[in-house]
């Protein structure tokens, strides 16, 4: 597909296609190739993007991440003519005194798709169904690694703020220990029913 884009009427032709066709809706099981598929992608054209890496992404583990997401949270992909592009993914604990924190967050989108603001429209649908939805979550947390401030910035404008960090828990890919940066987001609308 990238090589498509060596001409400029490749790019125009492309870029009226993601226009026209990009859309925001609710996972199913039926995404579950397709979101396995994107994680595949994003750990090896953007290594460090994703906590794990690429031969850390099983069919299992995403099968499970999925059935999490759909049983005790909320999953929203980004789709562009059937094909999903961008996936956010976060669900609350299993115990009961944790049910009102969505946690364990996972944001990606296709390499090809970024900087395109792409990202942008999915966090902020995802919050807006928080908030019109999921009166019972109060907090939706995210833990980017303290290198990628890109990342962290992006969520600073959507209204995150930082709440702490936990130094040298995470192992990067050059072997170094850094810090998880807990981002939280606050549901204005928790406990209205």
């Amino acid at each position: 597909m990238k090589a498509a884009l060596n001409t400029k009427s490749s790019t125009v032709c492309l870029n009226r296609q993601k226009e026209q066709a990009v859309i925001i809706r609710k996972a199913t099981l039926d995404d579950i190739w397709q979101i396995y598929q994107l994680y595949k992608i994003v750990a090896q054209e953007s290594p460090g993007n994703l906590t794990q890496e690429d031969s850390e992404i099983t069919w299992s583990y995403v099968q499970e991440e999925v059935n999490k997401g759909l049983t005790r949270g909320l999953i929203l992909v980004l789709e562009n003519q059937g094909s999903i592009i961008g996936y956010l993914k976060a669900f609350t604990s299993e115990f009961g005194c944790q049910a009102h924190v969505l946690t364990n967050a996972t944001m990606m989108l296709h390499p090809f798709w970024q900087n395109q603001g792409y990202g942008g429209q999915l966090i902020e649908a995802y919050l807006t169904e928080i908030q019109r939805n999921m009166p019972h979550i109060l907090r939706f947390e995210l833990l980017p690694h303290q290198s990628n401030q890109k990342a962290i910035c992006f969520y600073e404008r959507h209204g995150f703020v930082i709440e702490s960090k936990a130094r040298q828990k995470i192992r990067n890919q050059r072997g170094n220990l850094e810090a998880e940066v807990t981002m939280v987001w606050f549901n204005p609308n928790f406990g209205i029913y």
